[in-house]
């Protein structure tokens, strides 16, 4: 088990390093500039001064993920130099789209076997669509990963409790009762113990609670550590002080002081979690460690289950914290916790929601003012968007008026071939499983199965409107990848001789592998032979939806252009801007004369009166797909 894990990871390790490589190519999204700026907004309100205070209304979605993305491309753009500041941010999400494939091996593994794991991660880290918003996409991708990460922490968790629940109830109490008759024979145990030790152990766990309080509430150490940095600064600390000060802060006369009390404000605020962490350790030791040899089993089984229950509704409340559908994935778990545990997982389940509603509240800042009202306005209004035009078919619709058969179409036609009828095999034997057998461990495919049909079937039936092909849904793809790897494994127990396996394996990713390589860096723009690749599928549906295309098309103006030329956009101009030379005047306004070049995407590609004077120089595209054009007035 350890290989196969250590395998696993040193291929998501290779993927890495191959990524870096190639982060350099893609294109700025359209709102990738607009979510960083959210997200440097709303990790403001945690480090100045205004946490939990009311900042009003805000980005409609939750900005956790924008936090988290732009500090950590902070970091990522400062260590490596070559790369601009999108290419930093696309190299975040795009390890952020790796944790999710460890976490999809992870789920499968419980009931896909080995093999049927395997094909189900392949296929997943094949999937041009995928890997093209893995990079580009800062918005869907997280999503789709936090939704993963939290069906697999909260299965692991429920496993947990049940057995936890039965080694309890083996004791001849059930539900509460056993829990307290556990911590008597605790007490019973404690008072045997010598009275220097427990002195030792109570003035401990005494001065680690205290601590703890401190670190989340800052009422002391970090007051203290304000003053020493205020008067290190101003010559008046201890010598001891002042010497590190010194040594950490070379030329401190050149930058201001609120400059470093900022600095000791962002770690404070973000080595409080390890420090509580510590402390939840320590505390959990102590009643480990105070505990009868006979309970220790079931002491231990107890600090697992409470260590993944925090983790797994932190995941919760981080996912709904993202996007308020999140609740979602609770609903899930919450259901199979319920089939598995019955009224014994009442409690758990309660305390389940109630952590994750205080990661929820505490990791979404336009809360703070009105968590209720603010809440139930956005899962109200999350299938109320305002109409966005839509190609579909060769025609211009709005996203209220799609057909009934718009989501099914474009992942029959965007998802690699074998994905389909490998998942319809799957989800045919998984659904035949339950039926001869029952619920009695056949829940987790359960999940799976109503983790895709549920939103699936609710966008066919409601109309619920979505734009952009499918990418508001990409979260139902990896539950249908699994169910894949099912159909997969099952085909393989079938098939002999067993040397045609690898083959049947070969094939399967093959697909996703070439049309990765060829439409490479715009792989989200991928559809398969069924509708004739992007070639066929240009004019008829969306390819390029968020001209990407623009970085390669204003870096060829970049070779072309004289000194202080002008340049019209016909497009999103923040997806152009970060890519042009500095003295480049780019303009979208209509009204400038003559502008020396022109610059094109989407829509506006179509579009006879678009400089027809102009002399085309270059078209950036794949196959008979055209991405962007530009055009020169000489």
């Amino acid at each position: 088990m350890k290989s196969e894990w250590a395998a696993i990871i040193a291929i998501l390790v290779l993927l890495a390093l191959a990524g870096a490589s190639i982060v350099a190519d893609f294109g700025q999204s359209w709102d990738e500039a607009a979510n960083y700026l959210y997200g440097e907004k709303a990790l403001g309100y945690y480090l100045q001064g205004r946490f939990l205070q009311d900042p009003g209304e805000d980005y409609f979605h939750g900005t956790l993920y924008f936090m988290a993305w732009a500090q950590a491309s902070k970091i990522i753009h400062h260590l490596a130099g070559s790369w601009i500041e999108p290419d930093a941010r696309h190299f975040v999400n795009y390890m952020t789209f790796l944790s999710g494939a460890l976490g999809l091996y992870a789920l499968a593994r419980r009931f896909a076997g080995r093999r049927g794991a395997g094909i189900a991660l392949m296929l997943f880290l094949t999937q041009p669509l995928l890997i093209g918003h893995a990079f580009i996409n800062q918005k869907d991708t997280p999503f789709m990963v936090v939704f993963i990460l939290t069906i697999v922490l909260g299965v692991a968790m429920s496993e947990s409790w049940i057995k936890t629940a039965g080694g309890l109830q083996s004791r001849g109490a059930k539900g509460i009762h056993a829990v307290v008759t556990l911590f008597r024979a605790w007490l019973k145990n404690w008072e045997e113990i010598p009275l220097p030790r427990r002195w030792t152990w109570t003035v401990g766990l005494i001065l680690a609670l205290v601590m703890a309080i401190d670190t989340a509430c800052s009422l002391i150490a970090y007051p203290m550590m304000r003053g020493l940095v205020r008067s290190a600064y101003q010559g008046t600390a201890p010598a001891l002080i002042a010497k590190l000060f010194n040594r950490i802060a070379q030329d401190a006369w050149k930058t201001p002081l609120d400059a470093y009390l900022l600095k000791l404000e962002i770690a404070h605020f973000w080595l409080r979690i390890p420090l509580l962490a510590m402390f939840g350790a320590i505390a959990a030791f102590f009643f480990y460690s105070m505990a009868l040899e006979r309970d220790r089993a079931i002491w231990r089984s107890l600090i697992k289950t409470a260590a993944l229950m925090l983790f797994s509704a932190s995941a919760l409340g981080s996912l709904i914290a993202i996007r308020v559908i999140g609740i979602f994935a609770g609903l899930l778990l919450s259901g199979y916790l319920l089939i598995r545990g019955r009224k014994r997982s009442l409690m758990p389940m309660a305390m389940y929601w109630l952590f994750a509603v205080v990661v929820l509240y505490l990791a979404w800042p336009t809360l703070w003012g009105d968590a209720i009202g603010r809440l139930w306005t956005r899962l109200v209004a999350t299938s109320s968007f305002d109409p966005r035009a839509v190609l579909f078919e060769g025609r211009h619709i709005l996203s209220h008026d799609l057909p009934w058969y718009y989501l099914p179409k474009l992942m029959a036609y965007q998802l690699t071939e074998p994905v389909l009828p490998l998942a319809m095999l799957g989800g045919y034997l998984a659904v035949r499983k339950v039926l001869r057998e029952g619920l009695g461990g056949n829940e987790v495919p359960l999940v799976l199965l109503a983790w895709f049909a549920i939103p699936f079937l609710a966008q066919v039936t409601l109309g619920i409107p979505i734009y952009d092909n499918f990418r508001q849904l990409l979260f139902i793809v990896p539950p249908l990848i699994i169910i894949a790897g099912i159909g997969f494994a099952d085909l393989l127990s079938i098939v002999r001789p067993k040397s045609l396996h690898a083959l049947l394996a070969i094939f399967a990713i093959a697909p996703g592998l070439i049309n990765m390589v060829k439409l490479h860096p715009y792989e989200y723009s991928h559809y398969n032979l069924l509708v004739g690749g992007v070639s066929g599928a240009y004019g008829r549906f969306e390819t390029d939806y968020w001209c990407t295309a623009f970085r390669h098309a204003v870096e060829h103006v970049n070779g072309e252009a004289e000194e202080g030329a002008t340049v019209f956009i016909a497009g999103p101009m923040q997806t152009a801007a970060p890519f042009a030379r500095g003295d480049l005047r780019l303009t979208k306004d209509a009204s400038v004369e003559a502008p020396d070049f022109a610059i094109a995407c989407r829509w506006n590609l179509f579009d006879p009166d678009f400089f027809p004077g102009y002399r085309t120089l270059v078209e950036i595209g794949k196959g008979e797909a055209v991405f962007a054009r530009v055009k020169s007035r000489e």
